[in-house]
């Protein structure tokens, strides 16, 4: 059936797309027992009735957490990569982020294409406004300090730590950078932030509220 799409684990964001493609499309799920999927949304048993029809299938962004299991934060049971390489994946359309390139290999090998939306720079740039968020979330729920005033470091500059430095640096926190890359170093120098390299961190370290990797 070509208007079916699987979906396998994932997080609020697969919940909301499967939300989006119901409209037009078969959609069955595996592992995301979050209960605001729209009615509609079909919710398989099993890895073979997930895989069978759906020549599309979502994956969650990351793939995994523990390179052993797809990323399923709302489900209780373990789904393997291993069991999904099992399945017959010839000729389908794996949807994914962060898949590294071992793992990118052995699905290939089964005859299958894997699209890793990380490797887009726009949906990674775009990608990284939530995490930023959610990294101020998390401060906020695990400090008893303010934001304000704080002194953050954040461990590398690529595009999640300049969207980092923005945000933060937006709520008055002193901004430092450590990162192995002499380019991100120069370009963190550049936007006003102080910088070392990231093999100095035990030097300054304990001059840190927060510190973000």
């Amino acid at each position: 059936m070509h208007n079916k799409i699987g979906i396998i684990g994932g997080d609020l964001r697969l919940v909301f797309l499967a939300n989006m493609l119901i409209k037009n499309f078969k959609i069955d799920i595996l592992g995301n027992d979050n209960n605001l999927f729209e009615d509609g949304v079909i919710k398989s048993k099993s890895l073979e009735e997930v895989c069978d029809s759906s020549k599309l299938i979502m994956l969650p962004i990351p793939l995994t957490k523990d390179e052993i299991n797809i990323y399923a934060p709302f489900f209780d049971q373990n789904i393997t990569i291993c069991s999904l390489m099992d399945m017959d994946l010839k000729g389908k359309v794996l949807v994914s982020g962060g898949v590294k390139k071992d793992i990118l290999q052995q699905f290939e090998a089964k005859g299958c294409s894997v699209i890793n939306l990380t490797d887009d720079y726009e949906f990674s740039l775009l990608n990284a406004i939530p995490t930023a968020e959610g990294v101020v979330k998390l401060i906020l729920e695990n400090s008893c300090r303010t934001i304000y005033g704080s002194n953050s470091l954040i461990l590398g500059y690529g595009r999640c730590g300049v969207i980092q430095g923005k945000v933060l640096e937006g709520l008055k926190s002193n901004i430092t950078i450590a990162a192995r890359n002499p380019n991100q170093l120069a370009m963190a120098q550049v936007n006003g932030y102080r910088i070392f390299h990231i093999s100095q961190i035990e030097t300054y370290l304990d001059q840190f509220d927060f510190v973000i990797n």
